[in-house]
């Protein structure tokens, strides 16, 4: 017990004296360093720092994508195809030749020859398109539709009509007729677009893939694939979708097949380019704008970077040619705000934003940082959020500083006061240790001292009737279950300090139990001027309890009774059933128990400083071994207490609701 009281006062004074005086030398040491860089150049500094810190990531992120794009070129590889793999914000990709025309993967002219009338104004189309949509039989409308082909002067409507007469003869189930007028399209008419914008041997060529995929579907397989092939190799014009859409098409009936699938490469560089096409329409022309300012700055392996109203271009010379690449403004934008929001919060005294470098305002800010050569025509500025507010900042944090001193201060002194209550209690335990030691000493005495002398009486032969002889083997006999008793609890109150205090748990008789316990200490001294007034149920519930145990602690409540009472005293045991619990208490009227005494009564070594309860001994361990029994088997001990008029100690044990009907009487 000493020695984990000096433990709790050592920890106790580090947690509450050395720690605070550590921490106030640091915050000392630290605010004279502060006050010495003073506080606009300490804020200088912070905002010169946290612009570094964005512009370095973004700095970072840029040259490893230029770094990625050098990597894919020099290795041989288009940097037309892979745009994720290069950067999640890039949206289009071109090659221009020398001249900066575009050469690749889009045209922004039609290269193919277009149709020379619409068939909107034809009337036998429109017949047969009638037929059609009627859903007429297919053969007549496949007739219908070689009449135009035939009748036609229009080179154009001629292979347009016989591209829907071979449609509509596959429908008819006249395959190899289908195939052999589809395959004539492709031949006589496969540069021709239509009004929407398809190559008439593009739709021919999806036909047949379509039409074979059943009957032949390597033949299918192979068509629909080298369609997709010459696709992709060909420059799409960039306002038209209808060469997207064709390769789409293809893709989606290859995909169908059990037994192939399309290349990743294809299915990558039609999607990529259909994203591109949608990207190159909007970014092109204000790429347009901008090139014949800029085509003197760029150089061969080396980035040149611009930005227009929606992209951010890069641009680098690659021996005949050069590539543009447009990043998507928008999220590089979102980009650099997450870059500020990871070193400028909401929180700071700062505030960062990216403005235009021409025109913005540099008066008030801390740190101006232009965005280039990456984004020229931006700049990062830093100023304060509130500049009133940081003026006022060096006095809040001299008066933070002195609160914390003052706190810091504070605790020292408190910990100081409660160093001192340790201390003193830890006093106050090894006092009742003292007087415990004291009192079992004077406890063991008397027993020893009375079986002593009945011995030697006698041995002597003093006892010269048998009625004397008698009365001092009872005395021997009471002083050593006295003396028992009394070792009993020393013992047992060393093996519950220990932990080590075990209880044999059974349903047994408590009325037994008690009986047995009031016949063990009514032969003791203490009580035989006493009159015990013992009043039990007739019946009581079996109650699962270690005899022994409760035998102990009711001997412990009367003794303690006895010794509080006066001669020819009252002592009443009682016992009673309750609707979940069974209650046994002891009641005296003897000197009673100070109202500031209750709480403490429990605790060990406790010995209350009243002058008429300091005269009567005691080891200050009864109560203690009473209270630990009791919750060890899951009941309570209380007491109630007047001084001058007595007290009553009340046991009580819980028992279920199957144990309310009595099995004891």
């Amino acid at each position: 017990m000493q020695i984990e009281g000096i433990l709790r006062f050592v920890g106790l004074f580090a947690l509450m004296v050395l720690v605070p005086a550590i921490l106030l030398a640091w915050y000392g040491l630290g605010s004279i360093r502060v006050e010495e860089l003073g506080l606009d150049q300490e804020v200088s500094l912070d905002a010169a720092d946290r612009s570094e810190r964005v512009i370095s990531n973004l700095q970072d992120d840029v040259l490893s994508f230029e770094q990625r794009v050098l990597e894919r070129i020099e290795s041989g590889h288009s940097p037309l195809v892979g745009l994720v793999q290069l950067e999640q914000s890039l949206a289009l990709v071109v090659e221009l030749d020398s001249s900066f025309e575009m050469r690749s993967p889009f045209v922004l002219s039609e290269p193919l020859m277009i149709q020379d009338s619409s068939p909107v104004f034809d009337s036998r189309w429109q017949e047969a398109w009638r037929l059609e949509q009627e859903q007429a039989d297919a053969d007549a409308v496949a007739e219908a539709y070689r009449a135009v082909a035939n009748d036609t002067r229009s080179t154009a409507l001629r292979g347009l009509a016989l591209l829907h007469q071979g449609r509509m003869l596959g429908e008819a189930n006249q395959t190899d007729a289908a195939v052999q007028i589809l395959e004539q399209v492709i031949v006589d008419y496969g540069n021709v677009r239509d009004s929407m914008g398809f190559v008439l041997g593009d739709l021919a060529s999806l036909e047949v893939g379509e039409l074979l995929r059943e009957t032949s579907p390597d033949s299918s397989f192979g068509t629909l694939e080298d369609l997709v092939s010459t696709l992709i190799q060909r420059r799409w014009v960039l306002n038209n979708g209808a060469d997207a859409a064709v390769a789409r098409r293809a893709l989606s009936i290859m995909e169908t097949d059990p037994d192939r699938t399309p290349k990743d490469s294809d299915l990558l560089v039609v999607y990529e380019r259909s994203q591109m096409q949608y990207w190159a329409s909007q970014l092109l022309p204000e790429f347009q704008d901008r090139i014949n300012e800029e085509n003197q700055f760029v150089v061969s392996d080396s980035f040149h970077w611009f930005s227009t109203e929606n992209a951010i271009w890069g641009l680098i010379r690659w021996q005949d040619g050069v590539y543009a690449f447009a990043l998507k403004k928008q999220e590089v934008m979102e980009r650099i705000q997450g870059f500020i929001g990871q070193y400028v919060t909401t929180q700071d005294l700062l505030t960062a934003e990216v403005l235009p470098t021409v025109g913005v305002e540099q008066t008030d800010a801390l740190s101006v940082r232009n965005l280039g050569p990456w984004l020229p025509s931006l700049s990062l500025v830093v100023t304060a959020r509130d500049p009133v507010a940081l003026v006022d900042t060096g006095t809040q944090r001299a008066q933070r500083r002195l609160w914390i001193v003052l706190v810091t201060l504070g605790l020292i002194v408190v910990g100081i006061l409660l160093s001192a209550r340790q201390i003193k209690r830890e006093l106050d335990i090894a006092r009742m240790q003292t007087d415990f030691a004291a009192n079992v000493s004077h406890e063991l005495r008397s027993p020893i001292t009375q079986i002593r002398l009945k011995g030697e009486m006698l041995m002597l032969g003093m006892c010269d009737e048998e009625q004397e002889r008698q009365e001092a083997y009872q005395a021997i006999v009471r002083e050593s279950e006295r003396l028992s008793r009394l070792v009993d609890n020393v013992l047992d109150f060393g093996a519950i300090e220990r932990g080590l205090k075990q209880y044999d748990m059974r349903p047994a008789d408590l009325a037994a139990t008690v009986h047995r316990a009031v016949d063990i200490v009514s032969s003791s001294q203490e009580v035989q001027d006493k009159t015990l007034d013992l009043a039990l149920s007739e019946v009581l519930p079996a109650v699962e309890h270690d005899p022994d145990a409760i035998a102990q602690c009711v001997i412990n409540l009367v003794s303690n009774a006895a010794k509080y009472s006066d001669s020819n005293g009252w002592i009443g045991i009682r016992c009673r059933v309750l609707q979940r619990a069974v209650e046994i208490t002891v009641s005296d009227k003897g000197i009673g128990i100070a109202p500031q005494d209750l709480k403490n009564i429990f605790e060990p070594f406790f010995r209350s400083e009243d002058k008429s309860a300091r005269l009567r001994k005691g080891t200050g361990i009864g109560l203690t071994i009473t209270r630990y029994i009791m919750e060890a088997h899951g009941g309570q001990v209380s007491v109630q207490s007047r001084p001058g008029v007595g007290s009553t100690f009340t046991l009580r044990f819980p028992c279920s609701p199957g144990d309310e009907n009595p099995r004891y009487s």
